[in-house]
């Protein structure tokens, strides 16, 4: 249980004056052809107001001056999985597996109405590379209906997704240089957002 603002360098006189917010997850170890894994869910519920998506176009006519409508409460839920496919023998550190989180929420007043995500990854299995990983994702977003509903006759919100690649090289045990590849086709913009980058972890 905990405030939905943030406090962080704030005064903590008026906590939880907007509301609580009560996340309550569970995960079980799953075994599946002798491999190792977890599956769990997760629900998120908040008592904090919002503004009600499907009256922001009020706000979007001139000559009736309106504010969007409050709306209470809100709620999400996902199921969450990661399952090996292949783990080493000799070396259970290394092997390969699935992960992802599949949830959906009220989608008003929560922006986003639902979220997929999954991808696989993994460390080693490179001769020479045990301590290398690696991993490709995808993501799905869909937001809220009422909110693109809302705002259709000004733009057109689509559903997002994007995918990224990563490898990570571990130089020494303490020096790791990271590639990145991400492609995402955002909710606002016609371009799809292509995005390279490297990363260094120096480990002390």
């Amino acid at each position: 249980m905990y405030d939905p603002n943030s406090y962080v360098n704030r005064p903590l006189h008026d906590r939880f004056s907007d509301g609580v917010t009560v996340r309550a997850p569970v995960e079980f170890p799953v075994t599946i052809l002798g491999l190792p894994g977890h599956q769990g869910f997760v629900v998120t519920y908040s008592t904090q107001d919002g503004t009600d998506l499907e009256t922001v176009d009020d706000m979007l006519i001139p000559q009736f001056p309106a504010s969007a409508s409050v709306k209470s409460n809100r709620y999400y839920a996902a199921y969450t999985f990661d399952q090996y496919l292949y783990q080493s023998k000799e070396d259970p550190k290394q092997g390969f597996g699935l992960f992802g989180q599949f949830g959906i929420s009220d989608g008003n007043p929560n922006r986003l109405y639902a979220l997929a995500m999954t991808g696989i990854g993994g460390m080693g299995l490179i001769p020479g590379r045990s301590r290398d990983n690696w991993g490709i994702g995808y993501y799905y977003a869909a937001p809220s209906r009422d909110l693109k509903d809302s705002l259709k006759t000004v733009v057109d919100i689509r559903d997002e997704q994007g995918v990224e690649v990563f490898y990570n090289f571990s130089v020494t045990p303490w020096l790791t240089i990271g590639a990145d590849l991400q492609v995402i086709r955002p909710s606002l913009a016609d371009d799809t957002a292509v995005f390279c980058g490297m990363r260094t972890v120096i480990n002390f």
